[in-house]
């Protein structure tokens, strides 16, 4: 059974550039599957991709930037998260699929559409950009990176997609609460990835980007931890970072907690410039 991907109204242009391309047969690269498009109701601007073999994992090259944000954009804001990245954390961590969790099933199987829409292309951040809920948009490259810890290219790939879209939320947002939205995400992000993250802070160094001190660590950890105000008391994740950076400022008690966070702030505002001009989104 076929799975409709997107459908619109194609404009004039649009509607040439992609008729050629499928009379040449470029159009919609395919690996592991094929594409179709079909006209509605014998219209010939109303369209849909449809996408065949649907059991198979495809990833998909050739849709247009406007065509792709608006498929994006409806994925993303139809995701329900409530309990998603703690089952996929317990499904990662015992391979298996967890019992008794409440979630939407729907937006399980959205994240492999979003993956597979999002793989192979290197506009993501443009992308992203355009689509501006950064906080969303952090929370779904993270469950993405989840599901898909078997495949290392993707899940480290998809985490730092995650800490690029959160570090962004956190420089551009107004509201407190959105804004530790997005340092909780990162700060969820880095404490699973700390030693790729160490290899990154390492090259950073080298470039002569951050210094040879390596307290980087330590103070992008300790300034999002010092952030959340407004976590759950009981969210164990929390409390454990919490008890981890209380310890680590006793070695940083000469500043205070807001000195912390500002020079955090700093640092990941490099480590974010540095990845979106650096190969590792690519890997």
């Amino acid at each position: 059974m076929a799975t409709i991907i997107f459908k619109g109204i194609l404009k004039a242009d649009e509607k040439k550039s992609i008729l050629q391309k499928m009379e040449s047969r470029t159009w919609g690269y395919i690996q592991g599957g094929n594409y179709c498009l079909q006209f509605l109701d014998n219209d010939k601007d109303a369209y849909r991709i449809v996408q065949m073999y649907p059991d198979k994992i495809l990833s998909v090259q050739g849709l247009s930037t406007d065509l792709l944000n608006i498929e994006l954009e409806k994925l993303l804001n139809s995701i329900k998260f409530n309990g998603l990245t703690n089952y996929l954390q317990t499904w990662a961590k015992f391979n298996n699929f967890p019992k008794d969790f409440s979630i939407d099933y729907e937006s399980l199987d959205k994240l492999d559409v979003i993956r597979n829409l999002l793989v192979n292309r290197n506009d993501v951040i443009d992308l992203i950009l355009d689509y501006r809920n950064f906080a969303v948009a952090a929370n779904a490259m993270n469950c993405i990176s989840i599901k898909n810890v078997v495949d290392k290219s993707i899940y480290y790939r998809f985490k730092l997609l995650s800490y690029i879209c959160a570090t962004i939320g956190a420089e551009s947002y107004e509201s407190t609460k959105t804004i530790e939205i997005c340092k909780y995400i990162r700060l969820f992000v880095m404490s699973n990835i700390l030693d790729y993250l160490c290899e990154i802070l390492d090259e950073m160094s080298n470039n002569g980007i951050l210094g040879a001190n390596y307290d980087e660590l330590d103070y992008i950890l300790m300034a999002d931890c010092f952030s959340l105000e407004n976590v759950d008391s009981k969210d164990t994740f929390y409390l454990e970072k919490q008890r981890q950076c209380k310890e680590k400022y006793k070695n940083y008690s000469f500043l205070s907690k807001e000195e912390i966070i500002k020079k955090g702030d700093e640092y990941h505002r490099m480590i974010k410039n540095f990845l979106l001009v650096s190969n590792y989104l690519n890997k």
